[in-house]
């Protein structure tokens, strides 16, 4: 029996990945902001922001995956999400719209990298 991943399947998968990860740094994001994020945390979530997953029903070809908008400090953060199946990868792909976008949102711009998407542990 031979086994033959085509290009359709891979890129299939990858799309399954990466939106598994949006899905869990999503409901992190929401945990976060539901139970109070620590001091030194990257990301201060405030109650009354508001946490968008930009990809939840289909993809928008956006620069970022999340978007949290802080209306009291009138600010808003830019969440991309790098996922793998892998449990170790030092790498991962930017497009060049994500650098052009990350670089003009500066601190406000952050990636959040998942591991092992799909595995038992």
């Amino acid at each position: 029996v031979e086994f033959v991943i085509t290009n359709d399947k891979k890129k299939e998968w990858r799309e399954n990945t990466g939106r598994i990860g949006e899905q869990l740094v999503y409901e992190f994001l929401v945990g976060l902001q539901k139970n109070g994020a620590k001091e030194d945390d990257v990301l201060q979530i405030r109650p009354g922001a508001r946490i968008t997953w930009m990809n939840q029903t289909q993809e928008m070809g956006c620069p970022f995956d999340i978007k949290i908008e802080d209306f009291s400090e009138g600010s808003i953060d830019f969440i991309e999400v790098k996922a793998t199946t892998m449990s170790s990868k030092n790498h991962f792909e930017v497009t060049v719209n994500e650098l052009v976008y990350a670089l003009d949102k500066k601190e406000h711009f952050h990636v959040f990298r998942v591991f092992g998407v799909g595995g038992t542990t």
